[in-house]
């Protein structure tokens, strides 16, 4: 080999090196923009509690919507799983809502989390209430980009209550991880306080439960899953009596997790929050807490983005501020360079679902 031909191939493998550098490195030069341009794409505005869903970008571009469409406005009222999609770039047009998933339950279906596997099929995973001892976890796939969906696939937990927020799926290294609070009734009355569970489910279809210890007198309920920029960390959230979001992590795929702690950010008591990872950086959507609060209601609705897995902020926007709302069940997508969220909004006893785009987000 020549000296000239070893020195190109050194060089070569240097600018790779060079070009490439780490993944975090990378996000780290990331500017996310100091104010926001909020664009609302679309409502649904029945009164009726639309929303708790999932987003998923489908063939030909398009970006689907799949979500709980109620006949009401209480927790027990019939419920089906709709769908809406976009097939325009912009996302300014949206289709009408169709049944995707007819009413099985005692009383109905909520709660939807999609996520596309490695074969291409997409996994529809949602809740199906019978009673206040009684809330399962059930799974269907689409193998046409939800035009149709599978047969029902119940998956495998522990009896009782068991409580998935929408939007909570994370599919990391081959596996399903579904953060679960487990619920009963005694005598009648709901046991607030949840045991925290996460379903993880294999390449192989082989589901194990992990127990997340609670060491204190705190009131868990609805945690998240979100994996880290450290390799094979995870974090999960819960939503919980106090007036901060606290959190547990794992280095073994989620298999055991450490205490329970509070995090940087303070959400209003009880309030669920929802946290996905882009560019290995962290989206937080929150109800943010303050000492000025008077009203221990879901408001404001705030998106915070962590570039150290929740260690600072590095930016912090007010999406909704109007006291006499209330913000809640979001979902989060990238899409292009742009954030979408939908999130339902209560007005008393009328709901309103509302979907908007954050455009440029992603924009270097």
């Amino acid at each position: 080999m020549t000296n000239f031909f070893k020195y190109s191939i050194i060089a070569m493998f240097s600018f790779i090196i060079f070009a490439c550098g780490d993944s975090n490195s990378a996000t780290d030069k990331f500017n996310y923009p100091d104010t926001l341009d909020i664009e609302v794409l679309h409502e649904i505005n029945n009164g009726f509690r639309n929303g708790k869903g999932s987003f998923l970008n489908i063939n030909n571009n398009s970006l689907a919507y799949v979500y709980t469409c109620f006949n009401n406005n209480k927790d027990n009222s019939y419920a089906d799983i709709c769908i809406i999609k976009s097939h325009d770039i912009n996302r300014n047009i949206w289709t009408e809502p169709e049944v995707l998933i007819k009413n099985h339950g005692k009383q109905n279906i909520m709660s939807v989390s999609l996520l596309r596997k490695n074969d291409n099929s997409i996994l529809i995973q949602y809740l199906e209430k019978n009673s206040c001892n009684d809330l399962r976890v059930m799974r269907r796939y689409s193998f046409d980009e939800l035009k149709t969906v599978s047969k029902l696939y119940p998956l495998n937990t522990r009896d009782g209550y068991n409580v998935v927020n929408n939007d909570r799926l994370l599919y990391y290294k081959q596996s399903i991880y579904t953060p679960i609070s487990r619920h009963s009734c005694n005598n009648g009355i709901f046991v607030y306080s949840g045991i925290m569970e996460l379903a993880i489910t294999d390449k192989n279809d082989n589901t194990t439960i992990v127990s997340i210890p609670n060491d204190s007198n705190i009131t868990l309920q609805e945690p998240g899953i979100v994996n880290l920029k450290t390799t094979n960390n995870l974090l999960m959230w819960f939503r919980n009596s106090t007036n901060q979001m606290l959190i547990a992590t794992s280095t073994d795929l989620g298999h055991t997790f450490t205490s329970i702690k509070p995090s940087i950010l303070n959400t209003v008591p009880y309030s669920p929050s929802s946290i996905k990872s882009y560019n290995n950086d962290l989206f937080i959507v929150y109800n943010k807490w303050s000492n000025d609060t008077i009203k221990q209601e879901r408001t404001p609705l705030a998106l915070a983005i962590s570039k150290d897995d929740l260690k600072t902020i590095d930016k912090e926007y007010i999406l909704e501020n109007d006291k006499d709302l209330e913000y809640m069940y979001t979902s989060i997508h990238k899409d292009r360079n742009n954030l979408i969220l939908a999130y339902t909004i209560r007005n008393k006893s009328l709901f309103i679902l509302k979907i908007v785009k954050i455009n440029s987000m992603f924009k270097k």
